[in-house]
């Protein structure tokens, strides 16, 4: 994303703040001192950022201490540190992203507040430093760590639960939903939670911890409320270390906490106030978190429910009748508020998760219900650790028959004032009072309108180029929607475009087949196609009719007629 700076301070930011300003116009003046302070603290932090130039280096030693919960893949290790010692100077107290290889990543003894020691490649781009450790050349020390019995018990439970746990989609499945990994799903269970509009109940959010502390609260019903109170504040404090302190996690513990606490203390509590305030305790921690689709999208449904709670909440004498529409008004409510988000940000998203949302809540409650019986007795009861096995996998055949519905639409790339003005406009259709249905009415004919506006049209070609450490990647669309490919490092980006623009034909325009051939790619290498010439000596370029474009390293977007 390229933000064009005013004063300091990204455009993009100023309308977000303009966003803010007005819902706390149209819900009171109530935590508006928090807002003010929240416009000081990003302003300050974004004017007086410290610019780093590009580099890279080899063979370094350095000395930090782990700021972050690592998330876990398949192969590697990711998590911030704070250098504290470096023979590289420019290092020093500066923090960095370090990218370590694993081939057994629940063995390792990284955790958060960790001593690290290492000798590796670092290098800087755009401000970022990132370091790749040589494996040979690692230490670790966690003397003092108050947080590593936290992951050491991790550890424990997740050894557990795979030895009683022989399929692989209900392996990935339980680490995704019950310990925050989601880097172990394969790339096929992926896109079915995708096209389903499933994904984001794979990943650990609100809406789970809410089940989570329900289910708290019935199970130790026996106990003093009050005590109930207090052993879910101490089980929401710790959740975000053993879950990998995710922005939705965190959101969701912190207002939980501090709804614990209102209610201690005999407090009158204000959802929206404790809303902004977690979101300004969050921005104060990580002030670049603003930027963060899972910020955006957390916090945008959730306040998108409260703000509709009216809504929301039926008073029907059948039970069933009113959690069922619940559950359907919510997941409405939530697609309306994150659905330009996920489009803003991957150009995509899918229709089916109004419905299967509340469907697949069927088996999501009772897998998060038999998953923390299965945590309290150590996973070492096989027959309650088959039976939540079971019901993930009847969680994964419902993905699987709303992807088979087709439901999935991409294409789309709405620019940041589309999506703010459609954010902007159900917002303030929802709170104003007048008619249900006329205001039911024009919430409809406003989505339809951005989704028409956002759809993506092309005339001739449009190239995207994405800096590499010694080539670039880059990724050309046609207006016939044939996509050409040259792809080293940046799968994750181009996916989306390709996602983004509903490739009909993917061309590979690369030598290191060996890593692509799960993908149905058709694979060519300097001969002309279809009118475009793909040329790689000193440097790379493509021919398209008679105009020769020399392709440079760095990120930059190109329309071609």
């Amino acid at each position: 994303m390229v933000f064009e700076d005013f004063t300091g301070i990204s455009v993009e930011l100023v309308w977000i703040l303009i966003f803010l300003l007005v819902i706390f116009l149209f819900n009171g003046i109530k935590g508006y001192v928090f807002f003010l302070i929240f416009l000081f603290l990003i302003g300050t932090f974004i004017s007086h950022e410290e610019s780093i130039p590009d580099f890279k280096r080899k063979g370094v030693f350095v000395g930090c201490i782990v700021s972050s919960v690592p998330k876990l893949k398949m192969d590697k290790i990711i998590f911030k540190c704070d250098v504290f010692t470096s023979e590289y100077d420019d290092l020093k107290n500066k923090k960095i992203l370090v990218v370590l290889k694993s081939n057994s990543p629940f063995e390792s003894e990284i955790f958060y507040r960790s001593y690290i020691f290492f000798i590796g490649n670092i290098s800087c781009k755009d401000s970022r430093i990132f370091a790749f450790p040589r494996k040979d050349f690692v230490s670790i020390k966690n003397d003092g760590n108050i947080f590593y019995p936290v992951w050491n018990f991790k550890k424990y439970l997740v050894g557990n639960f795979l030895d009683k746990t022989e399929d692989k989609d209900q392996a990935s499945l339980g680490l995704a939903l019950i310990f925050g990994e989601k880097g172990f799903l394969d790339r096929d269970l992926k896109d079915t939670f995708i096209d389903s509009g499933l994904t984001h109940l794979l990943a650990i959010s609100g809406l789970h911890v809410g089940i989570i502390v329900t289910i708290i609260f019935f199970i130790f019903s026996f106990l003093h409320k009050k005590v109930i109170y207090i052993l879910t504040g101490f089980v929401l404090i710790l959740y975000p270390f053993f879950t990998g302190f995710y922005i939705p996690v965190v959101r969701a513990s912190l207002m939980g906490v501090m709804y614990i606490f209102a209610k201690i203390k005999y407090l009158r509590v204000d959802t929206i106030n404790i809303l902004f305030f977690v979101a300004f305790l969050v921005i104060l921690v990580d002030p670049k978190s603003v930027y963060s689709p899972s910020f955006q999208l957390s916090f945008l449904a959730v306040f998108g429910i409260l703000i509709s709670l009216k809504y929301i909440i039926l008073d029907h004498k059948s039970k069933v009748i009113s959690v069922i529409y619940s559950m359907f008004s919510m997941s409405v409510i939530a697609v309306l508020f994150t659905m330009p988000i996920v489009i803003y940000h991957f150009g995509k998203f899918s229709l089916a998760s109004i419905i299967s949302t509340p469907v697949s809540m069927i088996f999501i409650y009772p897998y998060l219900f038999l998953s923390l019986i299965n945590i309290l007795t150590m996973f070492k009861v096989p027959l309650f650790v088959d039976v939540m096995n079971w019901t993930g996998m009847f969680f994964i055949k419902t993905a699987e028959f709303f992807d088979r519905l087709d439901l999935f639409s991409s294409g789309y790339s709405p620019d940041f004032i589309t999506v703010f003005l459609y954010l902007l406009f159900i917002s303030i259709l929802i709170i104003l009072n007048f008619n249900i249905y006329l205001k039911f009415g024009f919430v409809a004919v406003g989505t339809i309108l951005f989704l028409i506006v956002s759809k993506t049209d092309l005339e001739g070609y449009r190239l995207y180029v994405i800096e590499g450490y010694k080539k670039p990647d880059f990724f050309l669309v046609s207006e016939d929607r044939r996509c050409f490919i040259f792809w080293r490092r940046e799968r994750y980006s181009i996916n989306i475009l390709m996602d983004r623009y509903r490739c009909r034909e993917k061309i590979l325009l690369s030598d290191s087949r060996e890593i692509f051939h799960q993908f149905d790619y058709v694979v060519f290498r300097g001969e002309s196609y279809k009118g475009l010439k793909f040329l790689d000596n000193n440097g790379i370029s493509i021919k398209v009719g008679e105009r020769v474009l020399n392709i440079k390293n760095e990120t930059y977007v190109l329309n071609i007629q």
